[in-house]
Protein backbone atom coordinates (compact mmCIF):
# COMPACT_ATOMS: atom_id res chain seq x y z
CA UNK A 1 0.00 0.00 0.00
CA UNK A 2 2.62 2.30 0.83
CA UNK A 3 4.42 1.42 -2.55
CA UNK A 4 1.31 2.37 -4.53
CA UNK A 5 0.55 5.86 -2.67
CA UNK A 6 4.67 6.37 -3.28
CA UNK A 7 4.06 6.27 -7.06
CA UNK A 8 0.98 8.01 -6.95
CA UNK A 9 2.85 11.19 -5.12
CA UNK A 10 5.56 10.44 -7.25
CA UNK A 11 3.61 10.69 -10.53
CA UNK A 12 1.80 13.85 -8.97
CA UNK A 13 4.69 15.83 -8.86
CA UNK A 14 5.78 14.83 -12.22
CA UNK A 15 2.76 15.98 -13.58
CA UNK A 16 3.01 19.19 -11.61
CA UNK A 17 6.89 20.22 -12.59
CA UNK A 18 6.04 19.41 -16.21
CA UNK A 19 2.94 21.85 -16.17
CA UNK A 20 5.39 24.28 -14.19
CA UNK A 21 7.84 23.99 -16.82
CA UNK A 22 5.36 24.47 -19.80
CA UNK A 23 3.87 27.42 -18.31
CA UNK A 24 7.29 29.10 -17.93
CA UNK A 25 7.97 28.88 -21.58
CA UNK A 26 7.69 32.11 -23.44
CA UNK A 27 5.81 33.32 -26.69
CA UNK A 28 8.54 34.63 -29.67
CA UNK A 29 7.03 37.92 -31.39
CA UNK A 30 7.37 36.50 -35.20
CA UNK A 31 5.78 40.07 -36.81
CA UNK A 32 5.07 43.47 -35.96
CA UNK A 33 2.90 45.14 -38.04
CA UNK A 34 2.55 49.23 -37.87
CA UNK A 35 -1.18 50.54 -38.90
CA UNK A 36 -2.73 54.29 -39.13
CA UNK A 37 0.45 56.07 -39.64
CA UNK A 38 0.63 58.25 -42.26
CA UNK A 39 3.22 60.88 -41.47
CA UNK A 40 5.96 58.30 -40.19
CA UNK A 41 7.31 55.79 -42.26
CA UNK A 42 6.97 52.40 -40.22
CA UNK A 43 10.92 51.62 -40.81
CA UNK A 44 11.25 54.45 -38.74
CA UNK A 45 8.60 53.56 -36.04
CA UNK A 46 10.30 49.84 -35.74
CA UNK A 47 13.33 51.38 -35.48
CA UNK A 48 12.38 53.47 -32.17
CA UNK A 49 11.15 50.65 -30.48
CA UNK A 50 12.15 48.36 -28.12
CA UNK A 51 10.36 45.73 -29.27
CA UNK A 52 11.71 43.33 -31.78
CA UNK A 53 10.90 40.26 -34.13
CA UNK A 54 12.44 37.41 -32.48
CA UNK A 55 12.45 38.48 -28.89
CA UNK A 56 10.43 36.77 -25.97
CA UNK A 57 6.53 38.74 -25.81
CA UNK A 58 6.42 40.54 -22.31
CA UNK A 59 3.57 42.42 -22.14
CA UNK A 60 6.07 45.54 -20.04
CA UNK A 61 7.93 46.11 -23.13
CA UNK A 62 4.70 46.25 -25.32
CA UNK A 63 3.07 49.02 -22.49
CA UNK A 64 6.55 50.73 -22.93
CA UNK A 65 6.58 51.07 -26.93
CA UNK A 66 3.19 53.02 -26.98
Amino acid sequence: MRMANRRVLTLALMAALAAQAAAQQTSVIKEIVVRGNRRVQSEVILGAMRTKVGQPYIQASLEADK
